[in-house]
């Protein structure tokens, strides 16, 4: 598929079988399919490896605040994932802690409203996807 920029409009191409003309499909995602596949990606994220880079904890905390203040939920996703702590595992400073709520707090925002639920229930869906519990 590609998504002609333009007018945010999905071709699908297909080729005959003859080999020599190509037909195009246009398909057009309304904003709600949209919204649900970028949390589904998100989601998707909290579900991988945290992927801590080695740099010094001021660097990586500015681009935690970056990636918080961009909007972009897939980004925000990586900051939970990367900030987020089991158990078993030593605590967060408060700089961390702080991070880990503020991008939390965005994403089950955009959970609640694009699921049409209240937030306390979109917490705990992001917080079973955390826990490994939801698939």
């Amino acid at each position: 598929m590609k998504l002609d920029s333009s007018n945010e409009q999905y071709y699908r191409q297909f080729k005959l079988s003859n080999g020599e003309e190509i037909l195009a499909e246009v398909m057009q995602w309304s904003d709600e399919e949209q919204a649900c596949i970028i949390v589904r990606k998100a989601m998707s994220t909290l579900r991988g490896r945290a992927r801590v880079k080695r740099a010094m904890w001021s660097r990586r905390a500015q681009e935690y605040e970056q990636k918080i203040n961009s909007g972009d939920l897939i980004s925000i996703a990586e900051v939970i994932r990367d900030l987020h702590r089991n158990d078993e595992q030593r605590e967060q400073s408060y700089s961390e802690r702080q991070l880990y709520e503020a991008a939390l707090e965005r994403l089950t925002r955009e959970v609640a409203a694009v699921d049409g639920v209240e937030e306390e229930k979109a917490q705990v869906k992001v917080g079973a996807v955390l826990d490994g519990k939801a698939a």
